[in-house]
C-alpha cells in the first residue's frame, strides 16, 4: 500500500492528534504468531487454532514479513475452492508484500496507514525490516479509549461544574 502520504502543511498527523506522540511499539503485541511460506495450510490453520488468532504473519529466513495469511484466506482460497489443505502451502494463498510499519511510527501514522490501505493489522518492523511485533485496529482502539478517558478526567478537574451529575 506504500508510505504514509505527507500533508500540504508538512505535518503527518491530523491537527486533532498532534499532541499525542504514542509510538506503535508501546501498544503493539510483542508475541507475534508467524508462519513460513513453505508450510502447509493444515499446519498454519492448526497454529491459528491453538494460538486463538485469526492471522499469521508470514516471514522469510531473515524474519522479514513477506505476507499475511488469515482464517478468511483459508476459508475462501483453500476450502472454498476445493484445494487440498494438506498440499496447499501458505505461499499459495497468502497476501504478499504486506504493508509494514516502523516500530517508531506514531499512533496517528498507524491509523492513517490502516485507513488508506484498508487493513486491520500491520506487521511492525525494526531498523532492518525484521518483524518485531504486530499492531491491530483493536490495539489502536484500546489506546484511544485510554487517551480519551485521561482527557475526560482533566476536563472534569478544570471544569467540575460542567461534569458533575445533578
Amino acid at each position: 500500500c506504500g508510505r504514509p502520504a505527507s500533508r500540504p502543511d508538512g505535518l503527518t498527523s491530523p491537527p486533532s492528534m498532534r499532541g499525542f506522540r504514542v509510538k506503535v511499539k508501546a501498544i503493539a503485541r510483542q508475541q507475534v504468531v508467524t508462519a513460513r511460506p513453505v508450510e502447509t495450510i493444515v499446519i498454519a490453520a492448526q497454529r491459528m487454532a491453538s494460538r486463538n488468532v485469526g492471522s499469521l504473519v508470514v516471514i522469510d529466513d531473515r524474519e522479514v514479513p513477506v505476507g499475511i495469511i488469515t482464517d478468511r484466506d483459508v476459508a475462501l482460497k483453500v476450502i472454498g475452492t476445493g484445494s487440498d489443505p494438506a498440499t496447499t502451502t501458505v505461499e499459495d494463498v497468502m497476501s504478499r508484500e504486506p504493508t509494514a510499519i516502523d516500530e517508531e511510527a506514531s499512533l496517528e501514522t498507524v491509523l492513517g496507514v490502516m485507513s488508506r490501505c484498508g487493513v486491520r493489522r500491520l506487521p511492525v518492523v525494526g531498523l532492518n525490516g525484521e518483524l518485531t511485533s504486530v499492531v491491530s485496529l483493536d490495539d489502536v482502539h484500546a489506546q484511544l479509549v485510554d487517551i480519551l478517558h485521561s482527557m475526560s478526567g482533566l476536563y472534569a478537574q478544570q471544569s467540575p461544574e460542567r461534569y458533575t451529575q445533578p
